[in-house]
């Protein structure tokens, strides 16, 4: 069901959203090799995952203390 939904927001989005804006988005990355692309998407990916990973340990280190099971 959320895959359905995520399809369905991208072709509203791509609907609405000016072309214009859409190609010079695409410019930005046109003079990059596609090892510098890829190299961006993995630290941008190991990034996510220590923020996130991180975050969830740090609630549940609060959530621990604050309701007193530690």
């Amino acid at each position: 069901m959320t895959s359905i939904g995520l399809i369905i927001f991208g072709i509203v989005l791509t609907v609405i959203m000016p072309a214009k804006f859409i190609d010079e988005t695409n410019k930005t990355f046109q003079h990059e090799s596609l090892s510098t692309i890829m190299i961006s998407m993995l630290f941008v990916v190991l990034f996510e995952e220590l923020l996130f990973r991180g975050l969830y340990k740090i609630l549940y280190f609060l959530f621990l203390k604050m309701s007193g099971m530690q």
